[in-house]
């Protein structure tokens, strides 16, 4: 055989084999979506989760606000208290 004939069959085998796993990728990624379609609910369920997955957030947030609040208080109480000078102790003595 003739170099021409080698790169034309050569050219054609992975030009259809490039061509034949892009058409392949291109109905896997089909079928995918029609299943992920098929598998959401169409009563919107998941509107009501989300829902309630936000609330939850919130009261989490809300939650950890009040902590940093406690610990911000505690600890300016903390250095109050260090401020503070102590009064100076006098010996007791007997009268």
């Amino acid at each position: 055989m003739d170099p021409f004939r080698v790169l034309l069959i050569g050219g054609i085998v992975v030009g259809v084999t490039l061509f034949g796993g892009v058409i392949l990728n291109m109905l896997r990624a089909a079928m995918r979506r029609t299943q992920d379609a098929s598998l959401r609910p169409a009563d919107g369920s998941y509107e009501a989760r989300l829902e309630r997955i936000e609330t939850a957030v919130e009261a989490i947030a809300l939650e950890v606000e009040r902590i940093g609040e406690m610990q911000r208080f505690s600890a300016k109480a903390d250095a109050a208290r260090l401020e503070r000078p102590r009064a100076v102790e006098r010996p007791v003595t007997p009268h």
